[in-house]
This record gives structure tokens, C-alpha cells and sequence, in this order.
């Protein structure tokens, strides 16, 4: 779907390329466009929970020991990875390597923020209301990430057509190696929602 639309929305000499020279049209065009492409991979990524939903082994030893034997509801059931970009993971995980050449180079020199408006209409843009009925007492509450971040996602035309050609999101330099480790009782366990948590843990 991707490549369709960098095809599309691409000026061509030999013709008038009546997508590109739509103006305002064109803006709401690839927002539209690249909102399909995103939806997309989010959809992917919500039919793929049941290999991606963990929690930490010291966690699940804990419910245990309180008694519940039970516990195959013990993690977020519906995350969202650190390889998609813009999501809460993707955007810690750059912090963490910001951080690391900090510790290497020093403090920085300069720290460029942007500001907003708190009265533009897209921030004075939004109320969330929600009833959750929760019947069983002992069941945590299900976060959704996926739906949180459709909640606070906001998409430009600029952002939209970087995204759709593949441009790099991020520039880095020196490269950030991460490497994996854990500290005791702190691995990943990954299980499947039907699993029987209990095999995990022996």
C-alpha cells in the first residue's frame, strides 16, 4: 500500500500530475492516505498479540506465590512494540539511546523544544470518557495501547508524505549498539493468551 501511494503522489514531467496540484486537497490527501498505511500495520500488529504479550518472570512468580493460580491474565494484553515508530516503546527506547551518548559525550549544548498553543481547537481537541465495569475483582484492567494511541495521535501532511516515501524518521550519529540483558528474575516470559501459564513457570 505504501509504494501504491509514493507512486501516486509523485510530480511527473512527461504529464500533468493532477494529485500533486491539488493544494489544500492534496494536504488532506495524504493524511488520508497515510492514516490507511498506519492502520493498517496497527491492525497486523492486534492480530499478532497473542506472540507479543509478556511480562517479567519475577512478576508472574509473585501471583503465584500470592496464590492465584490462575494467572494467564497477568500482563498487557494488547502492547505495542518498540518497532513501530511513534509508539511509547519506540519513543522511550530513543530517549534511553539519547541518554547513553550523554553519559559518553557530556551534557548538551543546546535542547530545542516546540510549543503549542493551548487554545487551538485540536487541544481545547479533546475529552475522553470512559466506563469500565469490572465484574471480577481479582482481574487487572486491560490497557489497550494500541487504542491509546490512536487517542493522541496527531498526523500532519508533512509527517505524511515524509512517512510515505521512507525517509529516515531519526538521524543518529555516533550509532547506538543496545544490548540485551536482565537482570535476576527480570527476563521477558512471552506466552500465548490461551496458554497454561503454570507450564511457564516450572
Amino acid at each position: 500500500m505504501r509504494e501504491f501511494f509514493s507512486y501516486r503522489i509523485q510530480d511527473r514531467d512527461q504529464y500533468f500530475s493532477l494529485i500533486p496540484n491539488s493544494k489544500r486537497l492534496f494536504q488532506q490527501f495524504l493524511v488520508y492516505a497515510y492514516s490507511m498505511i498506519e492502520s493498517e500495520r496497527l491492525h497486523l500488529i492486534r492480530s499478532k498479540q497473542q506472540i507479543l504479550r509478556c511480562e517479567s518472570y519475577e512478576i508472574l512468580r509473585n501471583q503465584q506465590d500470592l496464590g492465584n493460580r490462575n494467572i494467564s491474565n497477568v500482563g498487557q494484553r494488547v502492547i505495542l512494540p518498540t518497532s513501530f515508530t511513534g509508539g511509547a516503546r519506540y519513543m522511550m527506547q530513543n530517549y534511553l539511546d539519547a541518554m547513553s551518548l550523554c553519559k559518553w559525550f557530556g551534557y548538551l549544548d543546546f535542547f530545542i523544544t516546540f510549543t503549542c498553543n493551548p487554545k487551538w481547537p485540536e487541544v481545547k481537541d479533546r475529552a475522553t470518557v470512559a466506563i469500565d465495569i469490572n465484574t471480577d475483582s481479582h482481574q487487572e484492567k486491560v490497557v489497550d495501547e494500541i487504542k491509546d494511541y490512536y487517542d493522541c495521535r496527531y498526523l500532519s501532511a508533512c509527517e505524511a508524505s515524509w512517512r510515505i516515501f521512507k525517509y529516515d524518521v531519526h538521524y543518529r550519529y555516533p550509532s547506538v549498539m543496545r544490548l540485551h540483558f536482565h537482570l535476576p528474575d527480570q527476563q521477558q516470559v512471552i506466552y500465548a493468551a490461551d496458554d497454561d501459564i503454570d507450564d511457564v513457570l516450572e
